[in-house]
C-alpha cells in the first residue's frame, strides 16, 4: 500500500489538470476549437486522460493487495496494459503532431499544414496498430506474488522505439522552426527559442523515467 498512495495522487492530480484543459478548451469559440491547435491539445488532453486512469486501475491490481484467479488476473492486466499502451503512443504522436504543426506554420509549408491537418484523425488508428505491435511483442503476464497481484510483461522494444524516434522527430521540427523564425521581431523569437529549449526538457522529464523502467524491466 505504500506504492499505492503517492501514484493515486498523482492519477488524481493528472485528472484534475487534464479535466481543466478539457473545460478550458470547451469555453473557446466554436471557430477557434476547430482549428489545428486546440484539436490537438483537446487530443492530446483525452490520451493523458485515459493514460491516468489505466495507471490508476493498474496500480490497483499491482499494490492493492487485490486477489484474483490467474485468468481474470491475466484479462486485467492485458487490459490495463494495452490501455496504458495506446494512451502513451497517443500522447507521445500528438506531441510530435504538434512540433511538426509549428514547423509547418514558421516554414510557410501551406500545402504541409494542410496534409497535417487532415492527418491528425490518423493519429489514434496508428495508436492502435502499435499497441497491438507492443503486445505482439511484449506480451502482458500475471503473477500473484505474496498475495500481490502484479502485471509484468518483458522489455518493450516498441515503445522504446517510438519514443525516441518521436523525440527526434519533434526536435528537428522546432529546430527547422526557429532556423525559418529568425528574422522574425525579438520577442517571437525569443518565445519560439524557449518553446524550442522547453521540448526536449520537458521530454526527458517527462519520458526519460519511463524509458528507465521500460529498458530495466
Amino acid at each position: 500500500y505504500g506504492a499505492l498512495v503517492p501514484t493515486l495522487l498523482a492519477v488524481a492530480l493528472s485528472l484534475v489538470m487534464c479535466c481543466r484543459m478539457l473545460v478550458s478548451l470547451r469555453r473557446l469559440p466554436m471557430t477557434t476549437r476547430a482549428s489545428l491547435f486546440p484539436r490537438q491539445l483537446l487530443l492530446l488532453a483525452g490520451a493523458d486522460f485515459l493514460l491516468a486512469l489505466g495507471l490508476a486501475g493498474q496500480s490497483v491490481g499491482s499494490y492493492g493487495g487485490v486477489e484474483m484467479p490467474q485468468t481474470a488476473g491475466l484479462y486485467t492486466c492485458w487490459f490495463t496494459g494495452s490501455g496504458i499502451a495506446f494512451a502513451r503512443f497517443l500522447s507521445v504522436l500528438v506531441e510530435t503532431h504538434i512540433a511538426l504543426g509549428a514547423a509547418v506554420v514558421w516554414c510557410r509549408l501551406p500545402r504541409a499544414a494542410a496534409a497535417l491537418v487532415r492527418s491528425l484523425c490518423l493519429i489514434p488508428p496508428l495508436a492502435v496498430v502499435l499497441t497491438g505491435v507492443d503486445a505482439l511483442v511484449s506480451p502482458r503476464t500475471f503473477s500473484d506474488s505474496s498475495d500481490m497481484a502484479r502485471c509484468q510483461s518483458g522489455t518493450e522494444w516498441v515503445t522504446i522505439a517510438v519514443m525516441l524516434v518521436c523525440f527526434c522527430v519533434s526536435l528537428v521540427a522546432y529546430i527547422a522552426a526557429f532556423v525559418y523564425a529568425a528574422k522574425s521581431p525579438g520577442g517571437v523569437l525569443v518565445a519560439l527559442w524557449r518553446r524550442g529549449l522547453v521540448y526536449p526538457l520537458n521530454f526527458f522529464v517527462t519520458f526519460l523515467p519511463i524509458l528507465i523502467v521500460l529498458w530495466d524491466e
